[in-house]
């Protein structure tokens, strides 16, 4: 009696495992195929902030290509603003530091068109310019020469990004394979800073 009810509990186990397998392989196939250029742009773009932080000496806690609500991708690292207060401290120290949020803010829009000009759109790190463009405002005082700032600020941020190219593709590669990536393995990806 007891064998009857066994054999439809079987069958239903089966059904479960090979749909698993079917999934799983499946999986296998579309991570197997080559990323789309849109997924490798992100690498880059996220590449771009981490590589950077770790440059000017911030801790990068996590970096993922994986979407979320509206991100392609994120990379959160240790804030250089972290206790400054730009609306009230414009002493050298906060400038200084407003720089560093400013670098690597712009880092990675400036690593994602350097890899791929057409990838970029106008709405792709906004989030990040916006942001850039706040502070050199505080800094700046006023539009104009807010402007003037960030025009000669960004050929030192492009400077930097070619300076680090090789860990930002290094680091895009170590992405583009692991999708979402700790500061243990950023670390490992990265190696020791590089004496410049």
């Amino acid at each position: 009696m007891k064998g009857c009810h066994i054999a439809p509990r079987l069958q239903y186990a089966y059904s479960i495992i090979k749909e698993g397998v079917r999934w799983a392989v499946e999986q296998t196939k579309v991570n197997a195929l080559p990323p789309s250029k849109e997924l490798q742009s992100t690498a880059y773009h996220e590449a771009g902030h981490a590589v950077i932080s770790w440059a000017l000496e911030y801790e990068v806690y996590k970096i993922t290509i994986v979407p979320s609500g509206d991100k392609a991708g994120l990379v959160i690292h240790q804030n250089p603003l972290f206790g400054v207060p730009l609306d009230r401290d414009n002493s050298p120290n906060a400038v200084a530091q407003a720089k560093k949020g400013m670098m690597i803010s712009l880092a990675g829009p400036i690593a994602q068109r350097k890899f791929s000009p057409e990838s970029w759109q106008d709405h792709h790190g906004a989030v990040d310019l916006e942001s850039v463009a706040d502070y050199a405002l505080r800094l700046s005082g006023s539009e104009e020469d807010a402007n003037v700032f960030l025009e000669s600020f960004d050929l030192e941020i492009k400077g930097m990004v070619d300076r680090y190219w090789l860990e930002i593709q290094n680091l895009a590669s170590a992405l583009l394979e692991k999708r979402t990536m700790t500061a243990e393995e950023v670390l490992d990806s990265l190696g020791p800073l590089p004496k410049l």
